[in-house]
């Protein structure tokens, strides 16, 4: 369910915006931002994807002139998934196997 939302508000945030107004940075930013909303909906490459998509809503947060909230609520989430991992459903688990912690007797 993290991964869902997180990526429906990347691939929202990194398809919205006014492009004739928007420098370079700000292009470059959405584009990260959408690319890795589609990575992590299909959980491909999830903790580098999360981790990255973390790092930039953190920049977002600081730079945007707007809430800053919102961005910061979507960076902890990506690091709660980078954290996490993929899960049981992705392309990552397929390709590279499911990883179980089994905690021993103790």
């Amino acid at each position: 369910m993290l991964r869902l939302i997180l990526a429906a508000y990347l691939i929202q945030n990194g398809l919205s915006g006014d492009d004739d107004s928007a420098r370079l940075p700000q292009l470059i930013a959405r584009m990260v931002t959408g690319t890795t909303g589609l990575l992590i909906l299909v959980g491909f490459w999830t903790p580098v994807a999360s981790a990255l998509s973390a790092s930039v809503q953190l920049w977002a947060a600081v730079s945007d002139s707007g809430d800053p909230w919102a961005h910061v609520l979507a960076a902890a989430v990506g690091v709660g998934l980078s954290l996490l991992g993929p899960g049981a459903y992705s392309i990552d688990a397929r390709a590279y196997g499911r990883r179980r912690i089994s905690i021993g007797h103790r």
